[in-house]
C-alpha cells in the first residue's frame, strides 16, 4: 500500500497495522522468525565447527564479503558505517 492511499486506509501501514490485536500478532511473528533464522545459523555454524574450523571460517568470511560487496553496490556502505558530519 502506497502512502497515497492513506486517506482510504488509514490503520494501516506498510503490512502492519498500526493497533489492535493484528498489531501485535504481526509483531510476534516477526519476532518468532527473526528468532528462528538467529537459531538456525548459530546451529549452521555449529556444525561447520564440528566439521572443521577453517571451513565455518572461509564460510563466515564468505557471507560477510557478499553482504559487504552488496552494501557498496546499493550505495548503503558509508551510512552502514559511524562517521561524523
Amino acid at each position: 500500500m502506497s502512502f497515497l492511499n492513506r486517506s482510504i486506509a488509514k490503520d494501516i501501514n506498510g503490512f502492519v497495522p498500526l493497533s489492535g490485536r493484528d498489531h501485535h500478532v504481526v509483531k510476534v511473528s516477526m519476532l518468532a522468525m527473526a528468532f528462528s533464522q538467529l537459531l538456525s545459523k548459530c546451529f549452521t555454524y555449529s556444525l561447520l565447527i564440528g566439521i572443521k574450523k577453517r571451513f565455518a571460517i572461509v564460510v563466515f568470511g564468505g557471507e560477510m564479503a557478499v553482504y559487504f560487496t552488496y552494501k557498496i553496490i546499493r550505495g548503503e556502505f558509508r551510512s552502514y558505517l559511524p562517521v561524523k558530519g
